[in-house]
């Protein structure tokens, strides 16, 4: 029975990337969690309020949706540049090598959207914000059906054995395409790089790092049903599978304090186990895999075929000689505290003070004073005794102008020095536009760097993509391309590009209300200058502007295109003819007929 007792060499690894973590000051672990506690409101919980009420003003909150909010205003397009080939080649090779990095391209926006990309980047921009880090993981699921064919192969049994037709010849059929590649989010807790002290995964085309760690929590019976899918590869049988990956409770290393939550009571196939996934090169540049759990193997010695790393990562904002970043949530934490804390104590004090308290003479009243509306109260007192010394109300203390001032001032400075400003909220005054789009990009400003890395970790993307492209689509496939917004079907074959060396370039798209606004003024100042016509204009402006904007455009180009005919040769050489034929059936009556 080939079972070790002891851990695996990747959870190995994978403890000492926890180690490593925890030796941060301050804790990564603690640090993660901590932000994510305060940007879900509930930095109160288990903390000793010492009688305070519980007030949370959403500062942090705002801070960071805005900041998501920014990034995502701008979308991008993936363009594939071959080098070394000029744009005119009369090479017939070289253009049909441009040809199909032409495709590439195309197919890189219906690619962005099967998979779902504007999620992924809005959550590891999240995990940025929270945590420093943004990962992302690109693997190869042989199990997906495209529904392509290429080519014909013999049909088998479950054993191999051919099947016969009724007059016993072997029966032929389309070779189906299997396989696609996915790609996924990863926390930044859950990587850990052989050398965690620089942050490059990929460079000049090849993998930096010695290894890579990514862990995960998995459902056992997923786990184990892949572990027996591979069970030659890794030696074991179906019965040892079974026995050996079981449940586990590892997951206090994992984001978020409900990353710690799972159904514990669950039996031994829904329960969970920590898996570990190792990559790293071999002598050839070939990036290979292990798949693990803490004493068994899933995946053993896998070649990916690929020679970079499938893996994208960037930080929100960098610290010198660590792959992890610094996440700007962590900086709001205090503040976020501090400012509520000041809210807590005006409310006590609200809630303490804001009805004076009674004070009464006791020799004169013995029985004390009763609240109930209307009733009235005996006094005994002599003529000497006014009734101000027997009831007097005490009025509360005042409380200092300058408190609130100094908790408006902490709230605004804060938010100005982060380049959320009016402008960027929206709560400005709209009535000057350019001045209104100028502010608002002053204040996107702080967050030009993170956009750098944001383009940059897409364009980390993009070029796994083509790896996986050019290495695992073993016979040529179909491809889904945009053709001047006409949707298209080429056949792109991998073996074609054999060699070639790629450049990406990231073009970013602006959005957003601001620069709809400025976009709207822009293509308003070429109509009212005839560079464009009614119907160029109505096309360009941003979606939503105009109602039912496809049929307004159709009945202008009809439109258009009928005082264009009713001044074209045409049109007047056939109103000459009918003129004519009418003079010739009905004589001089056709002079006055037509008026000529």
């Amino acid at each position: 029975m080939k079972i070790k007792n002891d851990t695996v060499e990747e959870f190995r690894l994978y403890d000492i990337g926890i180690e490593y973590n925890h030796s941060l000051v301050p804790d990564y672990y603690a640090t993660v969690n901590r932000n994510w506690r305060v940007f879900n409101n509930q930095q109160w919980e288990g903390v000793n309020t010492g009688g305070l009420p519980i007030f949370i003003l959403p500062m942090f909150q705002r801070i960071i949706r805005h900041f998501i909010a920014s990034c995502m205003a701008t979308s991008v397009k993936m363009n594939y540049v071959i080098e070394n080939i000029a744009d005119d080649t009369t090479d017939i090779d070289e253009q049909e090598r441009l040809q199909l990095s032409k495709y590439l391209s195309e197919n890189s926006k219906d690619r962005w959207e099967k998979l779902k990309m504007d999620m992924l980047v809005r959550r590891v921009l999240y995990d940025g914000a929270m945590s420093g880090d943004m990962g992302a993981y690109t693997y190869w699921d042989g199990s997906i059906e495209t529904g392509q064919t290429y080519g014909e192969s013999y049909q088998t049994d479950e054993a191999g054995n051919p099947v016969l037709d009724e007059y016993g010849m072997r029966i032929v059929k389309p070779t189906p395409i299997i396989g696609e590649f996915l790609t996924e989010a990863v926390d930044g807790v859950n990587v850990m790089f052989g050398n965690p002290n620089d942050p490059r995964v990929n460079v000049n085309g090849k993998p930096y790092q010695p290894y890579i760690i990514i862990a995960g929590r998995e459902v056992v019976s997923k786990l184990r049903k892949e572990a027996k899918a591979h069970k030659k590869e890794i030696g074991l049988t179906d019965k040892e599978i079974d026995q050996t990956i079981m449940p586990d409770v590892e997951y206090d290393e994992q984001a978020g304090d409900r990353g710690s939550k799972e159904l514990e009571n669950r039996d031994s196939q829904y329960g969970k186990a920590t898996y570990v996934i190792k990559l790293w090169p071999d002598d050839n540049g070939h990036i290979l895999f292990n798949k693990c759990v803490k004493n068994c193997y899933i995946r053993k010695d896998v070649d990916t075929e690929l020679t970079i790393y499938p893996v994208a990562w960037a930080n929100w904002d960098m610290i010198k000689n660590s792959y992890h970043g610094q996440a700007v949530a962590t900086g709001l934490v205090s503040n976020q505290l501090e400012i509520d804390k000041a809210f807590a104590k005006l409310f006590k004090y609200l809630g303490d003070m804001a009805f004076p308290k009674i004070a009464y003479n006791k020799n004169v009243l013995p029985n004390g004073l009763t609240n109930k509306i209307g009733e009235t109260i005996a006094v005994d007192v002599s003529e000497d005794v006014s009734l101000g010394n027997v009831v007097y109300a005490i009025p509360p203390a005042q409380i200092a102008s300058r408190i609130m001032d100094i908790i408006t001032i902490a709230i605004k400075q804060t938010m100005d020095l982060l380049g959320v400003s009016d402008a960027a909220l929206g709560t400005a005054d709209p009535e000057n536009t350019s001045a209104l789009v100028v502010l608002k990009q002053n204040t996107d400003i702080p967050l030009e760097n993170v956009k750098a890395y944001l383009y940059q970790f897409i364009e980390d993307i993009g070029y796994i993509w083509l790896e996986f492209m050019l290495k695992k689509y073993k016979v040529p496939r179909k491809l889904t391309v945009d053709n001047n917004g006409v949707k298209q079907m080429v056949l792109f074959d991998p073996s074609k590009l054999d060699g070639a060396k790629f450049r990406i370039k990231i073009d970013v798209i602006s959005g957003g209300v601001v620069s709809e606004s400025a976009l709207t003024q822009a293509v308003n100042n070429l109509f009212s200058q005839g560079v464009i016509d009614a119907v160029q204009f109505i096309e360009r402006l941003p979606d939503g502007a105009i109602p039912e904007r496809e049929t307004l455009v159709a009945e202008l180009k009809e439109r258009v295109a009928q005082e264009q005919y009713l001044k074209s040769q045409e049109f007047k050489t056939q109103a000459v003819q009918e003129f004519l034929g009418q003079v010739k059936q009905g004589g001089g009556n056709a002079t006055a007929q037509t008026g000529i």
